[in-house]
């Protein structure tokens, strides 16, 4: 009876610390999930109440750590953002006002002068006696119709206009 009685009272220890251990277990377990669940809906400010030294708790640290990291990096990025939205915004202004000198230097001038690109298109800044000049406007045309529409393509003089052009553009 006393080999009976010591028997049960081992199992019944044995049940209720492998209770409490599983509860333990359990209840860690469940708040990492509802940490991580958390965290993949990006709220990375979490705090994880989970305090024990084994595989369990190291694993809470690292969510901890991992939530202080990715805050720090959003904040530093979000920094940067910060710093690029202005320095567009000053090279813009740099530009707009190169742009406004350049286009008073043409206005002033006598002549009907523009810029072409790459492509023979016609790109601004145009001068203001480039447009009396070209009142439909000339901007995005090719130059070869803007210049020599006249010119007859099969002729020889509109074959050497795009032999220099080719040179002049590659």
């Amino acid at each position: 009876a006393l080999l009976a009685l010591g028997g049960a009272a081992t199992f019944l220890l044995s049940y209720v610390l492998s209770s409490i251990l599983s509860t333990r277990i359990t209840s860690s377990v469940n708040e990492l999930t509802r940490v991580a669940r958390s965290m993949s809906g990006g709220n990375y400010r979490q705090s994880v109440d989970v305090r024990s030294d084994d595989e369990i708790g190291v694993l809470a640290e690292s969510f901890r750590n991992l939530g202080s990291a990715i805050t720090r990096r959003d904040e530093e990025l979000a920094e940067i953002n910060r710093n690029l939205e202005s320095m567009v915004e000053l090279r813009t202004r740099q530009l707009n006002e190169q742009y406004q000198t350049v286009s008073g230097l043409l206005n002033h001038m006598k002549q009907a002068v523009f810029a072409v690109s790459g492509d023979r298109r016609v790109v601004p800044p145009v001068s203001r006696h480039a447009k009396e000049i070209f009142p439909d406007g000339i901007e995005g045309r090719d130059i070869l119709d803007t210049l020599f529409a006249g010119l007859d393509r099969a002729s020889p003089e509109f074959a050497a206009v795009t032999t220099v052009l080719s040179v002049v553009f590659g």
